[in-house]
């Protein structure tokens, strides 16, 4: 059975990520990747699960609920944020040259994965 770090490693070593973590719905950091040296990825925890908490409530004024992953741009980057079931969250912090496509392709497996190691 692989664990929560190895995913988190594989991840990790995709061209342009940043930093990956799992942060529990508690607001707990669960697991990280180490930050990046150039200034990316400043603590964000508590930041995604503010964050996963307005998509969800957004995609429930829609009567779409039940968010699975999303990712948000910004000028300097791009946040995926995926569902890892009732514990916890998967944020994955990349520069914009990302390949989005490819990591949100990616995203079902990963998340699937690390639900399990979680269990």
């Amino acid at each position: 059975m692989v664990d929560t770090k190895q995913i988190l490693t594989e991840i990790a070593e995709m061209d342009f990520i940043c930093r990956v973590l799992v942060v529990g719905k508690d607001g707990r950091l669960l697991e990280e990747t180490p930050h990046s040296e150039d200034g990316y990825a400043p603590n964000l925890g508590d930041s995604m699960l503010f964050a996963s908490g307005a998509l969800g409530r957004l995609g429930e004024a829609a009567e779409t609920a039940d968010l699975r992953h999303t990712l948000i741009e910004f000028k300097n980057g791009v946040v995926f944020l995926a569902d890892l079931g009732e514990k916890a969250l998967l944020g994955i912090i990349a520069k914009p040259e990302i390949n989005r496509g490819y990591l949100l392709s990616h995203l079902p497996s990963w998340s699937e994965q690390l639900r399990d190691a979680l269990g």
